[in-house]
């Protein structure tokens, strides 16, 4: 499913989309994903603004939000106290593995690989990230696959 409302921007440039993948550009919000490739349900949001940069690949059941339910006032409820946003960028050549989840206000550099289940939650520059939080574990052409 892919929704643009309220005003919202949405551009979609030769990517490939799995069945099940909700992409949203809400409030106001821009998404922008260009020559990548997006695996089964997956979730991406923006009510600010998201760019997704050429050659991407995000894993299945990927999560990409761009905001955040605000819930300091316990004396009103969360669905009432409205959103915090901040966006995320997600740099060129960049593989977020399966079921990763990128938060409000993340940049994530070109050349970079998030390993599964890993969540990214702030600036990570080219290497290769896991866990949670997503941790530096080496560079990425430290990368050696031997041939068979």
């Amino acid at each position: 499913s892919i929704f643009c409302t309220d005003n919202s921007k949405l551009i979609i440039e030769n990517c490939t989309i799995g069945s099940g993948s909700v992409i949203t550009a809400d409030h106001g919000g821009t998404v922008e994903i260009y020559s990548s490739f997006i695996g089964c349900n997956c979730i991406i949001i923006g009510c600010e603004k998201i760019t997704i940069g050429n050659d991407c690949l995000i894993a299945e059941m990927t999560v990409i939000r761009d905001q955040n339910h605000k819930y300091s006032d316990p004396n009103i409820p969360i669905s009432k106290q409205g959103m915090q946003t901040s966006p995320i960028t997600i740099g060129k050549n960049v593989w977020l593995g399966a079921k990763s989840t990128v938060l409000l206000g993340s940049e994530i550099a070109d050349n970079t690989v998030i390993g599964a289940h890993s969540l990214v939650n702030g600036k990570l520059n080219s290497g290769v990230y896991v866990g949670t939080p997503a941790k530096w574990i080496k560079n990425l052409n430290s990368l050696h696959i031997e041939n068979e």
